[in-house]
């Protein structure tokens, strides 16, 4: 049983790779892997390749690469692989293989990041409980939360926050219809939309985790997350925190190392 994020050797033009499989992709009734690749010091680009990476290496270090990420099949894997991201783990065992270091390209240009900012799958911080009966049916919702302001009165603009949720489950068509747009609350006149968003967040980490629900008049296991969040524009520069449209004067510039 494979699951994303597991460490993989495969198969690739015959010969036998590392990888770290990030999305199991259904196509009709194939399945399609999604793997992103793990490079050993002789596979470093030549501008990364120096004589503490080449000792690291003897020791069992290895190299997670960025994007673009590679497509196999099901036939392709091999066997799982054992390997750590020192992050993650505090006592290594020695000649083990491990990650320290994330290697991508930045203007033509080969970097380095630490494995510490790697893209984390929800899979590696959300604990899932397995349903209290195997016979339960599980529900897995993914919420679209949207957030615009609106006028409440005709010639006096007094801004009423609406924060609303659809299920992205859904498919377009469906989405599309009103009576599937469901009003969150409001945000009232001068409220802060961050003090009003932590009773929802506290709740969905608890639904992340699974719980009881009667659906249809059937108990169910009901598993929910917050997708995506979408705004108008305004709103949308405000929950990123920059400056709005109608900003009088731009925000500010900082100057960064080509390389960096």
């Amino acid at each position: 049983l494979y699951r994303s994020g597991d460490f993989i050797y495969y198969q690739d033009n015959g010969q036998k790779k590392l990888g770290r499989l990030r999305a199991i992709l259904k196509n009709d009734e194939y399945y399609k892997l999604r793997v992103q690749k793990i490079l050993n010091y002789n596979d470093l680009p030549g501008n990364l390749k120096e004589l503490s990476r080449q000792r690291r290496s003897i020791t069992g270090e290895v190299w997670l690469q960025d994007e673009p990420f590679l497509t196999i099949m099901t036939s392709q894997i091999l066997e799982k692989a054992a390997i750590m991201m020192t992050f993650q783990h505090q006592n290594i065992p020695k000649d083990s293989l491990r990650i320290s270091e994330i290697i991508y390209k930045c203007n033509d240009h080969w970097c380095v990041r630490d494995v510490k900012f790697s893209y984390l799958h929800p899979s590696d911080y959300i604990s899932i409980r397995n349903p209290p009966s195997s016979s339960m049916p599980v529900y897995k919702l993914f919420l679209d939360l949207y957030y615009d302001d609106f006028g409440t009165f005709r010639n006096v603009y007094h801004s009423l926050g609406g924060v609303y949720i659809q299920f992205g489950n859904m498919p377009t068509h469906q989405r599309k219809l009103i009576k599937n747009h469901f009003v969150l609350r409001f945000v009232l006149f001068g409220g802060n939309f961050n003090k009003f968003m932590v009773p929802f967040v506290s709740e969905i980490k608890d639904f992340e985790k699974g719980k009881i629900m009667t659906v249809q008049g059937q108990d169910a296991w009901v598993i929910a997350d917050l997708g995506i969040v979408t705004a108008d524009l305004p709103q949308g520069n405000d929950l990123a925190g920059v400056m709005r449209h109608n900003a009088n004067k731009g925000c500010h510039t900082y100057k960064i190392d080509k390389g960096s």
